[in-house]
């Protein structure tokens, strides 16, 4: 049969189809690399006196100095992780990479008005 079959109808060890999981594979890509422009866009804002925006990363700042990024890049690869092992690719893990972008976009723009 040519038709997608059920879970119970599946033999036990047997695969669904993978649906878009290439696809889900570039956004888990594509939230580290916005995640390293976002670290690496910071410390250069940082470095022009700029402030932290986000409360909890500012947390992470007094706490642990010059390692910072440290925790931040632990999340966003779970997250990354999370979304590209995923089958298909859901609206959440596309308003991740929006979120992400429009991060380092302001980051930019900071780095350009000064």
């Amino acid at each position: 049969m040519n038709r997608l079959q059920t879970k119970a109808e599946r033999p036990v060890g047997e695969r669904r189809p993978v649906g878009n999981a290439p696809t889900a594979l570039v956004l888990g890509a594509v939230i580290v690399v916005l995640e390293m422009l976002d670290v690496l866009t910071t410390l250069r804002v940082m470095a022009a006196g700029g402030m932290e925006a986000n409360p909890a990363i500012s947390v992470f700042m007094s706490w642990l100095g010059p390692a910072w990024w440290v925790p931040k890049v632990i999340i966003a690869s779970c997250i990354a992780g999370y979304f590209g092992t995923r089958p298909t690719v859901r609206w959440t893990g596309i308003l991740v990479v929006i979120v992400g972008l429009a991060v380092v976009l302001n980051n930019i723009a900071q780095l350009l008005g000064n």
